[in-house]
């Protein structure tokens, strides 16, 4: 008889740190259930090699060789910046197709901690439609995500938890330790800027980036920052491009940090920081997670959401929200008044309910018992 296994689908090859992290997460969860063999397809070969997957035979045949199929973390129900016109994102018509296929060949599909809306096409309506339509169980990671899904099915309603996201499930307290101290001048500030272009009415990220960057040399040159810290979670591109402007920018008193392939380090590095500004959602969700105070000016609406969920969405302001201009002075009027989520109850709740969607993942040992359930033929086909 052959060990259980499992396939796990997510947005795990663009070398971003908050993909590759959920990757591990969910990965680490399906061991734990007892799943013993995994398949991951949408992966990238080096991630396959760390986690000890198996090798990659294409999506159909990992399902095919699968007990259980996670489709995990992320905005992966979401459009996550603008398209041209008639330009429809393929993740949705992948996910879409999975769905189906775990459909026809009777295999539970779990759609975990992930994000929905908003979505901006009709085709994407219809396939992220399908995708929660065929779920076996679907576990959103806020509550406007829920309500997105149940304005498309008001049935959807009795079918969709919210939790929280599957980051804030790690152990933060031991990634302390693993990189050395820079012993910088405190206070020391971190930065994580991006460049997407968003579905924004008000500001531009790439305005939003800019007024950051002028705000922070203001707090240096006031003296209420003495040094500065550039994440970038990604190896290359515009946020690795943003991190060295703000470097350039602030030469005496700014090191970078961008994501070399070491998730756990690049979180570890978070720690030097006494207080952190991000434009990206699991950036600021590791911060908060190391214990350091966070203040948001987000690029897209998930951001937003997060600090909503956890009671400091005062603390956050997506760029749809502002104008040019009010970043800046946003950031001297609040600065260093961050919020410490990780202090709060509301991220200890949080913490559970991200671990509860870890334990919904069915034990290898009975996963055999949701096999076979038909085929729902009222949903309409993607």
């Amino acid at each position: 008889m052959s060990q259980p296994a499992a396939t796990l689908i997510g947005s795990y090859n663009k070398f971003n740190i908050g993909d590759v992290v959920l990757c591990e997460i969910f990965a680490q969860a399906l061991r734990q259930r007892g799943y013993s063999r995994l398949y991951l397809p949408s992966a990238s070969e080096d991630i396959r090699q760390r986690l000890g997957a198996q090798e990659d035979v294409g999506t159909r045949r990992s399902i095919d060789q699968s007990d259980v199929v996670v489709l995990g973390g992320g905005g992966g129900l979401g459009h996550g910046m603008v398209q041209p016109p008639g330009w429809e994102d393929p993740k949705f018509a992948y996910y879409a197709r999975v769905a189906w296929y775990c459909a026809l060949r009777r295999k539970p599909l779990y759609v975990l901690g992930v994000s929905a809306g908003p979505i901006l096409s009709t085709a994407a309506r219809r396939r992220i439609l399908s995708i929660a339509q065929l779920a076996t169980r679907l576990i959103v990671r806020d509550e406007l995500s829920k309500q997105v899904l149940v304005e498309l099915d008001p049935r959807l309603a009795e079918k969709v938890d919210v939790a929280a996201d599957a980051a804030l499930t790690l152990n933060y307290e031991s990634l302390r330790d693993r990189v050395a101290s820079w012993e910088l001048p405190q206070p020391c500030l971190g930065v994580n800027l991006c460049d997407v272009r968003c579905f924004q009415r008000g500001m531009s990220a790439t305005e939003a980036a800019e007024e950051i960057v002028t705000a922070v040399a203001g707090l240096v040159q006031e003296g209420r920052v003495r040094s500065v810290i550039w994440f970038s979670t990604t190896r290359d591109g515009q946020e690795l491009v943003w991190a060295c402007r703000g470097a350039q920018t602030l030469p005496q008193v700014s090191r970078t940090v961008f994501y070399d392939g070491d998730p756990w380090s690049w979180i570890a590095r978070l720690g030097e920081c006494d207080a952190f500004i991000s434009m990206k959602l699991h950036s600021a969700i590791f911060a908060a997670g190391m214990g350091v105070p966070i203040l948001g000016i987000g690029f897209h609406e998930k951001v937003g959401r997060f600090y909503r969920q956890f009671d400091a969405g005062r603390y956050c302001r997506t760029v749809e929200e502002l104008r040019k201009g009010e970043v800046s002075s946003l950031i001297h009027a609040t600065y260093p008044g961050a919020v410490n989520l990780r202090a709060t109850s509301a991220w200890q709740r949080g913490r559970a309910q991200a671990l509860h969607v870890l334990e919904t993942i069915p034990p290898a040992a009975t996963v055999e018992e949701l096999v076979g359930e038909p085929l729902n033929v009222t949903t309409r086909r993607a």
